[in-house]
C-alpha cells in the first residue's frame, strides 16, 4: 500500500462553505466512537442531523464537509466512489441543517474507518507525551514496513482522529468531474528507513 495523504477534517478552502461544529442529533454522548474508530452503526440515528455552525457565515455544502469535531464528512459520490474499494469503513447517512433548521443536504455521510493502526517511525515522528499517553502528534513520519498490509483508509494508532488515505482513494476522488470541493490534503512523510 502507498500511503498518499492526510485529510483535513477541519479544512475549509473558500468561507463560501459550511462548517460545522456539533455532532449528529442524537448521538451527542457517543460521538467518540466517529473519532477513535469504533463502530457506531448500530446505535446511529437513522434520521442524523447536524447543523450548520451559527459562528460560520458558510451556506454552501462541499463534498467534504469541514468540522472541528474529527469527523469525515464527505457526499454520497465521494462515499459511492470508493464503494469498489471494499475498505473496512462504516458509512452512515447524515444530514446537513442551514441556519434556519432547514434540510440544506440529505446526501452526505460520516465515513467512520474502523480501528486504528501502527503505521508511524516513531523514531522520526514528532509527538508529545504527558504522563505516557499521546496529547498531540506534531508530525507524522509513516514507516514504510508497517504499511504493507494496512487498508486503503485507516486512522493513525497514536492519534486515531488522524484519517489517513492511500493514493487508489485519492485517485477515486480527484477523476471525479468535477474534481470534489473542499477535499483539503497534506502529503505524508514516509521514513527512508
Amino acid at each position: 500500500m502507498k500511503v498518499c495523504a492526510l485529510i483535513a477534517l477541519a479544512g475549509r478552502e473558500s468561507p463560501e462553505f459550511c462548517f460545522l461544529h456539533d455532532s449528529p442529533e442524537g448521538f451527542h454522548s457517543k460521538r467518540r466512537r466517529l473519532t477513535q474508530g469504533e463502530p457506531a452503526g448500530d446505535d446511529f440515528p437513522s434520521d442524523a442531523r447536524i447543523p450548520m455552525s451559527d459562528e460560520e457565515s458558510g451556506i454552501v455544502v462541499p463534498d467534504v464537509v469541514g468540522n472541528n469535531r474529527g469527523f469525515l464528512i464527505v457526499s454520497a459520490r465521494l462515499a459511492q466512489a470508493i464503494e469498489p474499494l471494499a475498505l473496512p469503513v462504516e458509512v452512515l447517512p447524515v444530514s446537513i441543517l442551514n441556519h434556519k433548521g432547514r434540510v440544506a443536504s440529505k446526501d452526505h455521510f460520516i465515513l467512520n474507518p474502523l480501528g486504528s493502526h501502527d503505521c508511524l517511525d516513531l523514531a522520526t515522528s514528532e509527538i508529545k507525551y504527558l504522563e505516557g499517553d499521546v496529547v498531540e502528534v506534531k508530525k507524522y513520519v509513516f514507516a514504510p514496513s508497517k504499511l504493507k498490509t494496512l487498508p486503503h483508509m485507516f486512522r493513525v494508532k497514536e492519534w486515531p482522529r488522524t484519517i489517513v488515505l492511500a493514493d487508489d482513494v485519492l485517485k477515486a476522488w480527484l477523476t471525479l468531474d468535477p474534481e470534489p470541493t473542499n477535499l483539503v490534503i497534506e502529503t505524508a512523510e514516509i521514513s527512508p528507513r
